[in-house]
């Protein structure tokens, strides 16, 4: 008797498999409900911070152990010579691409983003800023449920008022003093070298981690350093060129430039750093990078196992498939409203 598979319908199940796990980050932003978070204020609420010059966005899942280091250097460098220093060029900075807006007060405004942490994260932040006894805002946005890396950013950024805002990671692997100089920096060469400046509004600097990559103090297994590059091959294609490390946690944004990623972003876990260099090239946002010092920190919460690590390689790798098709379908669209 002869036996004939039905090999479309199985061909066809595959795929049909295939396409629900290429497309499920689009079904997760479809389906998935509008974040829930409460703002609470630490210590006194400054009435003249209304229009902050800078915004420190401070993502944090778990971060007990962490996070009060990383608070404490980031507030004292901001008060020596050279951090009062880069508030005068911030300050600068402002006046020229955003002449109608008053920055006399150099107010800095600190947002801590607590992802629905299980840990005392929230009590030790707040017992380390009334410590400190600083005169900067201070603020924690909870959100109800552990949302990811991407929401908490998203949430922290969409809260926060000031002309510019900087994304720093709760661990302190990028030194944040000089990393925000290196920012700084590079974001007054470009203002400087623009006629129109108003025309900077639209603008982003990366932090960069590439100049490590061949470092020989940085450990890496030979499993790592392939996914490492494979990732960096398929960011060049489906996302962007023109910017060596998406993933380091330190950025700084204008405040045009971070209310249109920020209202348009889907992605909620890792790959979201991804989905903020696909937009701005979408809406032709001015992309800088520059590198800036990183050291490992212990106490990762990713799991760094082979397995674990080929797993999210290819989740991300999913995920940037994903938005590059739901941007070029018009499916995913890029916001409109934005502040100006």
């Amino acid at each position: 008797m002869d036996l004939q598979v039905p090999l479309i319908p199985i061909f066809g199940s595959f795929a049909a498999v295939g396409l629900t796990w290429i497309f499920q980050p689009l079904f997760s932003a479809v389906f998935a409900s509008d974040l829930q978070w409460e703002y609470k204020t630490i210590g006194e609420k400054h009435s003249n911070c209304s229009t902050p010059l800078v915004s420190i966005v401070i993502p944090a899942f778990d971060e007990e152990e962490r996070l009060p280091k990383m608070l404490r250097e980031s507030h004292e460098f901001l008060r020596t010579e050279r951090g009062q220093a880069l508030i005068v060029q911030l300050k600068n900075c402002s006046k020229s691409i955003y002449p109608e807006i008053d920055t006399t007060t150099r107010c800095i405004e600190w947002v801590i983003v607590n992802d629905g942490s299980r840990d005392e994260t929230v009590r030790v932040a707040e017992t380390t800023v009334l410590e400190m006894q600083s005169p900067d805002s201070w603020g924690i946005v909870t959100l109800s449920t552990n949302s990811g890396k991407g929401a908490a950013v998203k949430t922290g950024m969409l809260q926060a008022n000031g002309v510019f805002r900087v994304m720093a990671d709760a661990d302190g692997a990028t030194s944040f003093g000089p990393g925000l100089e290196n920012l700084v920096h590079e974001l007054e060469r470009q203002i400087l070298g623009v006629k129109d400046h108003r025309g900077a509004r639209m603008l982003a600097v990366f932090g960069s981690r590439a100049n490590l990559q061949n470092d020989a103090s940085i450990k890496r297994s030979l499993v790592r350093t392939m996914l490492m590059h494979a990732f960096h091959f398929f960011v060049g294609i489906l996302v962007s060129s023109r910017i060596k490390d998406t993933q380091c946690g330190f950025k700084l944004f204008t405040k045009t430039t971070a209310s249109l990623i920020f209202s348009t972003l889907h992605l909620h876990r890792w790959a979201f750093d991804t989905e903020v260099v696909l937009i701005s090239e979408e809406a032709s946002i001015t992309l800088l990078e520059v590198d800036v010092p990183w050291r490992e920190i212990d106490g990762s919460k990713l799991n760094t196992s082979r397995f674990a690590l080929a797993v999210n390689s290819m989740c991300m790798l999913r995920d940037m498939i994903c938005v590059r098709l739901c941007y070029l379908t018009g499916v995913w669209k890029i916001a409109t409203k934005t502040d100006s």
